[in-house]
């Protein structure tokens, strides 16, 4: 994937695209890791509301397979529906 520019346009656009590109294998475990690991401590990225809590949980968690786990296609299709779930819950109202 390379290096990551700082326009919130571009974090949206690969947010959503970046786990359905791997899924679609279009994108190796790896780069999906260095997109997260890229992201993950940006301050200069804002993260809407409404996804934020599963937003930084996911992002860790791709960032970090050594402490969670590794990326699958099976666990990207999880990431893709929570996230997809995140977009439509009323604000403060998650579930995992």
């Amino acid at each position: 994937m390379g290096h990551i520019e700082g326009s919130r346009d571009v974090y949206e656009r690969s947010r959503d695209a970046c786990p359905s590109r791997f899924v679609l294998e279009q994108l190796s475990a790896s780069e999906v890791y260095l997109w997260a690991s890229t992201i993950e401590h940006r301050d200069d990225i804002e993260i809407e509301e409404a996804s934020r809590d599963v937003l930084n949980e996911l992002i860790f968690e791709l960032a970090t397979p050594e402490v969670n786990r590794p990326l699958t296609r099976e666990l990207a299709r999880d990431y893709i529906r929570r996230l997809s779930q995140s977009q439509h819950e009323p604000s403060g109202s998650h579930s995992t």
